[in-house]
Formats: structure tokens, C-alpha cells, sequence
């Protein structure tokens, strides 16, 4: 489990997740943190920068170019390996299973090699600090990448997840995740839970 500590970011941060090979909605999003004056290095992404829309290389290429800081999910981990398929931990033979089967040969094929490689540079958890709180970033959890979270979850598949993430980084205040493609916040003990949905295909 790799992990990086990005220091301080007192300023504003924008979280933000799933941005599918949706090069529109990256722009856009890159455009509103320009207007409302959020650092470069206060940009974090919780992973799935490719997936089922048309522009995986335009994408990262943005996310790249201004600059943040970003946590490896199970499609970046999957297409850095040459795998056959996105790990998404879709229920086989499932509608999701058959779409993400579509979308991942097409990314496999355009995808460039420099992003790969690139790809495979990324951490499991980001570690900063914000305002005293120190914040943990990952992808869906701890124990699988792809662990699908949902707003409903079971209160104890979230402390088990904090758990395992003690075990790597120490006490934290707050968990950032993404996966499951739904906003939403959860208080989960003294831990505050948020999913930054995916603004490539919002829910």
C-alpha cells in the first residue's frame, strides 16, 4: 500500500472523482477551480480519471496539465497493467459488467503509452492536512480498491475500512473516496466519511 503526505492545504480544496474519459466535464471543472482561485496543488482526485466516455487520452492529459494530486483507481490500475478488463467489481454477466466491457476495449486502444506509464506512478492514499484535520484520500477502500461503498452501507463495512487505513497512515479526522460514483458524506464515529462522486457521469 503506497501512500504519499502532500504536506499542509490550508487554502481551499477541490475534491473531486470519475472524470470518465468526459474531457468536457474536466474542462469545465478545471475552468470553475481557475474562476474561484483554487491552487493547483490544492487539487486532489479520487481516481477512474478514463472510463466509459469517448476522450481518455484528452482527459488525463487535463487533469495532467493542471496539476492534481491524484490517487490510482482500479481503472488506472487495470490499464497500466495491460488487464482484461476494469476490475470494477461489477456482478458478472450484470448491465454494468456488459458496458464497462465496451468501454474498456475502447480505452485500451487509445490510450497512450506515456499515460500508462504514468499511471502506474500513482499512490494508493493521499495523506494532507487541512485546517488541523488531517484528511486521507483513496479510491474505494482499503481492503479492495474496488469496493463499492453506497450511502446505505452498513455502518461496520465503514469502520472496518478506517481500520485498515489507521493500520497504514495513523489516526485520521477525514476519508475522501470516490468508486461508487455517489456524492454523499457520512459521520462515521469520529471520522467523517465523504464520496466526491464522479463528475464524468454524475448520479
Amino acid at each position: 500500500m503506497e501512500y504519499i503526505d502532500l504536506g499542509a492545504r490550508d487554502e481551499p480544496v477541490l475534491l473531486f472523482g470519475g472524470s470518465y474519459s468526459n474531457a468536457h466535464a474536466t474542462h469545465a471543472m478545471k475552468n470553475w477551480a481557475t474562476a474561484h482561485k483554487i491552487a493547483d496543488d490544492h487539487r486532489i482526485m479520487t481516481g477512474d480519471s478514463v472510463a466509459y466516455c469517448a476522450h481518455p487520452n484528452e482527459t488525463v492529459d487535463l487533469i495532467r496539465g493542471f496539476g492534481a494530486a491524484m490517487v490510482a483507481g482500479n481503472c488506472e490500475k487495470q490499464l497500466a497493467n495491460d488487464a482484461q478488463d476494469c476490475g470494477c467489481g461489477f456482478e458478472e454477466g450484470s448491465l454494468c459488467d456488459r458496458l464497462s466491457a465496451g468501454w474498456f476495449h475502447f480505452a485500451t486502444g487509445q490510450l497512450r503509452t506515456d499515460l500508462r506509464r504514468w499511471m502506474t506512478t500513482l499512490p494508493d492514499i493521499i495523506i494532507f492536512s487541512h485546517q488541523e484535520l488531517r484528511v486521507a484520500v483513496i479510491h474505494g477502500g482499503v481492503s479492495d480498491i474496488a469496493r463499492f461503498l453506497w450511502p446505505n452501507s452498513p455502518q461496520a463495512e465503514f469502520e472496518t475500512e478506517i481500520k485498515l487505513l489507521r493500520h497504514y497512515v495513523g489516526d485520521v479526522d477525514l476519508v475522501v473516496a470516490g468508486h461508487c460514483g455517489f456524492a454523499f458524506s457520512r459521520q462515521i464515529g469520529p471520522v467523517t466519511w465523504i464520496n466526491a462522486g464522479a463528475i464524468g457521469m454524475p448520479a
